[in-house]
């Protein structure tokens, strides 16, 4: 298969970039500035993203964005009125707050009820007039610089995806990121849906990425092999910080080169960086505890079969960002004794303590 890939001067890509693209999906709750930076150290990936930034008001103030050295930055906009957002992104302009450098995505896929319900997210699936005004609109306000948007195969079936297409056809957009799932197919492994990708990636005028979960190379390949431009990885990666890493090797290579005993140690330093990001966030910021942060990053992170679910077990019930670490360290001290050639890991850099 000859992997698709997104024109360069289009997405401002280094003049030889690696192909297919590989992007991280944007996830509440947990693609802060700290993961995102940890994630581009690592490598592999070619764009990280914001979580969604819910508007409601077009004087809406938001936080500082922490952008990053290396790696293209997706900011991530959630709104139910086209003018709304349309008129937020202007005066974010006007104010500096937002360049044309910027890359700005619309989320038109989270299927919470909540968000649902007020006509944001997957809800404007209902409505492709009123979510071809919101990418138009956006178009407008944001004119020269990157605009994409997230999205899914439909709302309650896939069978109206091909009149969605039509929609998606006439948008002003660089790029589509599709989740492979209805919104009433949530995130149901057995619902999701490949030949749509397929579909729209043969379609439309633009690049498409697939989404929808890739827990694995394989999974990633198998994605890649409908014709997508590229994957977006989300809980996945927070099960395994280091598949993209592995993804782009393999792919380059056909083999991966990290051991299960390195993998260990590695997965170690990726939980003692994050907490040091977490820990500057409570001293510098004065935002309040993180402890809910990295509770919410190790549901997934006790996932990956070389930590197991007796690490969220380890820390569920604790207070403190330092009784965490002292948890972790024990933790993960028990679990290289078991691991015969234990190897030292490395510490990734973050370099900005913005959200």
């Amino acid at each position: 298969m000859n992997y698709q890939l997104a024109p360069l001067m289009l997405l401002n890509l280094p003049s030889s970039p690696p192909s297919p693209l590989l992007m991280l999906a944007p996830m509440e709750g947990l693609t802060n500035g700290g993961i995102r930076q940890l994630i581009l150290d690592i490598g592999g990936v070619d764009t990280v993203a914001t979580e969604f930034i819910r508007i409601t008001s077009p004087n809406q103030r938001i936080k500082p964005i922490h952008r990053h050295d290396t790696g293209l930055l997706q900011i991530q906009f959630m709104a139910s009125e086209p003018e709304t957002l349309a008129r937020l992104i202007r005066m974010l302009r006007k104010r500096g707050v937002i360049t044309s450098r910027d890359w700005i995505d619309i989320n038109v896929g989270c299927p919470s009820r909540k968000v649902n319900a007020h006509g944001a997210g997957a809800a404007l699936l209902k409505e492709p007039d009123k979510l071809s005004r919101m990418v138009c609109e956006t178009r407008a306000a944001h004119p020269d610089g990157r605009l994409s948007m997230k999205t899914r195969i439909g709302y309650d079936s896939s069978s109206d995806f091909s009149m969605l297409l039509k929609t998606f056809s006439q948008l002003p957009l660089d790029l589509l990121t599709i989740h492979a799932r209805t919104k009433k197919g949530s995130y149901d492994p057995e619902a999701l849906q490949l030949r749509p990708l397929h579909q729209a990636a043969t379609t439309l005028p633009y690049p498409v990425v697939g989404n929808g979960d890739i827990f694995s190379v394989e999974e990633a390949i198998r994605m890649l092999d409908t014709g997508v431009a590229g994957v977006m990885c989300g809980r996945g990666v927070m099960v395994n910080p280091f598949l993209f890493r592995d993804l782009r090797e393999f792919l380059n290579s056909g083999e991966l080169s990290i051991q299960e005993d390195e993998r260990v140690s590695l997965l170690y330093a990726f939980a003692l960086d994050y907490l040091s990001y977490l820990k500057e966030q409570e001293t510098k910021t004065k935002t309040g505890s993180k402890v809910g942060a990295f509770k919410e990053f190790s549901t997934w992170f006790s996932r990956n079969s070389l930590i197991g679910r007796k690490f969220f077990d380890a820390i569920k019930r604790l207070s403190s960002l330092a009784d965490i670490e002292t948890s972790v360290h024990s933790y993960f001290s028990e679990l290289t004794l078991k691991k015969p050639g234990k190897t030292q890991g490395f510490r990734c850099v973050i370099h900005s303590t913005s959200a």
